[in-house]
């Protein structure tokens, strides 16, 4: 009712802006308002990208990254599955939260993944520093910080097209997007 009475709703993402066209609302009365991330914090120095690029080129383990919270929304079952299947040729990495419905599933996980938990954000670079590659298997997701962040410092990056990812990669460009519980799709391009 609300969004009918407004003259108009601000939009993070074409994502967004479709999901409120499928519920019926006017597509005139939605403002996209792109957002993106302080490139100066997160623009890492030459050295990095030539570590990262000669990491890769080496063929050693691909050191993929996801920040953010990990609950059922943002794709952590997903992400579990990935990290499971890429474990011979991948390392991961998560910083941030654990969001509290999804503590059980860490009980049993056989740890190829590594859990850090939040940074400010004046530490972030650092981890995006550390990465070959960042990955966001959310399941939706208006606008994500991260991956702005993520495409600053550099790094391809693989994520769901459920997010703001369609509006900032360019696919097989700059990264990948993939469909939401797909996790074989990821797995698959890591592996490449």
């Amino acid at each position: 009712k609300e969004y009918d009475l407004a003259d108009g709703i601000v939009v993070l993402s074409s994502f967004a802006r479709q999901s409120f066209i499928d519920r019926g609302i006017s597509a005139q009365k939605l403002y996209p308002l792109p957002l993106g991330a302080e490139l100066k914090r997160f623009v890492p120095e030459r050295q990095i990208i030539e570590k990262r690029c000669s990491r890769i080129l080496s063929g050693k383990f691909l050191r993929v990254l996801m920040t953010g919270t990990f609950s059922y929304q943002k794709g952590a079952l997903d992400l579990l599955k990935i990290a499971s299947l890429c474990k011979a040729c991948c390392e991961f990495r998560f910083v941030g939260d654990i969001d509290e419905e999804t503590k059980d599933l860490l009980k049993n996980y056989n740890h190829s993944l590594e859990f850090i938990p939040r940074q400010p954000e004046f530490r972030l670079p650092d981890f995006y520093a550390w990465a070959d590659i960042f990955i966001f298997t959310t399941l939706e997701d208006d606008y994500s910080v991260v991956l702005a962040q993520a495409q600053a410092s550099g790094l391809p990056i693989l994520a769901t097209e459920s997010s703001s990812a369609p509006d900032l990669i360019r696919n097989n460009n700059v990264g990948w997007v993939f469909p939401i519980q797909n996790p074989e799709a990821f797995v698959d391009q890591l592996r490449w």
